[in-house]
């Protein structure tokens, strides 16, 4: 907050700055004319037309660095978004205002949540024609399922998986008696087993993508699990990876909220992938440029070498940390972080 500030502060001075001296120009011109003759009011006028209107105070903002592209470039010098609590805060602060914006809540909170539940069935049995396979003549035939539904032993009959059947035994009835009379129905060698435990992932299409995005980003991320510091930038990189995951779930279920058509939903689908791929490209390429101590962005690199070499001299960016804790190399066939070699570090 406190860089955010500064590069605020200076951008403001160098409007205040522009304001006043074209103030300061504008009296002279104006005393000017009011010595030759002119009135106030209209030597104040003949001032405004000679130093232009607004498109020039535009210009001069513009080449001072005043406009809004100069405050970009303000907070890129003041390495606004460098420390590592920004993007979290900025991450939840979208987080929380989709939820601000969303007509149910609890909708916005189930995106963002994977439920994985054991289901449980008793009373219910699973009906299938022994050595009956889908390629030996499909499930069970219409005849057999309307025998299973005017059984006195089960009810509620339906057909499970496209291969079985299930229903509930009524009563007190057992397992072999619901065997015996379905056998004896339809004519075919019926067993019948209990419904056993499943356990079920409740998840929405945003849900998918990102599960199979975090695997990916899960095994890039393995691959650096080496000493203490570098698992605390592999924890920041999986920290911040789930809230980008959560954010862009987030916005996926308040876009879908709105009735949408079939064509709509496509739209929003399409959106969602593409924000996830930008996601992604954003997330790896900044925590990429983190030190993997204090996770603050590198600074000031230093290009030697030439881009179009292979083998000898290749071109070769180093930078270094703010804090001395080392030097980030990174070339055509290396990427590593030289711990406390930093010549800023006696200096620090």
């Amino acid at each position: 907050m406190p860089r955010l500030m500064t590069a605020l502060r200076e951008w403001l001075e160098i409007r205040a700055r522009v304001r006043e001296e074209r103030e300061f120009h504008l009296e002279r011109a104006a005393e000017d004319y009011r010595e030759s003759g002119l009135t106030g009011r209209a030597a104040r006028g003949k001032a405004r037309a000679r130093f232009g209107g607004r498109g020039s105070s535009r210009i001069a903002l513009r080449e001072l660095g005043g406009d809004w592209s100069g405050l970009a470039r303000l907070v890129g010098a003041h390495r606004v978004l460098a420390p590592a609590w920004v993007q979290p805060v900025v991450l939840l602060v979208a987080i929380a205002m989709v939820s601000a914006l969303s007509p149910a809540r609890r909708e916005i909170v189930d995106a963002m949540i994977v439920r994985v539940r054991q289901v449980q069935h008793p009373g219910e049995v699973e009906l299938s024609v022994e050595g009956r396979s889908p390629w030996s003549g499909g499930g069970i035939s219409g005849r057999e399922f309307a025998a299973l539904r005017s059984m006195a032993t089960l009810k509620d009959a339906g057909r499970y998986e496209g291969l079985y059947a299930r229903a509930r035994i009524v009563g007190s009835a057992r397992l072999d008696e619901v065997q015996a009379e379905v056998r004896a129905r339809t004519g075919e060698p019926f067993v019948a087993r209990p419904m056993g435990d499943r356990i079920d992932i409740a998840a929405g299409p945003a849900q998918i993508v990102w599960m199979a995005i975090g695997v990916y980003g899960l095994a890039l991320l393995m691959r650096h699990w080496r000493g203490a510091a570098i698992r605390r930038w592999v924890c920041y990189g999986i920290g911040v990876g789930c809230l980008h995951a959560a954010a862009s779930m987030a916005a996926y279920a308040l876009a879908i909220q709105v009735r949408l058509g079939g064509a709509g939903i496509a739209v929003v689908f399409g959106a969602l992938l593409i924000g996830a791929g930008m996601q992604c490209r954003w997330w790896w390429s900044d925590l990429r440029q983190r030190c993997p101590v204090c996770l603050e962005r590198m600074v000031m690199p230093l290009r030697e070498g030439a881009e179009d070499r292979v083998l000898l001299g290749p071109a070769v960016t180093e930078s270094v940390c703010v804090h001395g804790h080392g030097v980030l190399v990174e070339s055509r066939w290396v990427r590593r972080f030289r711990a406390e070699e930093s010549s800023l570090e006696q200096l620090v």
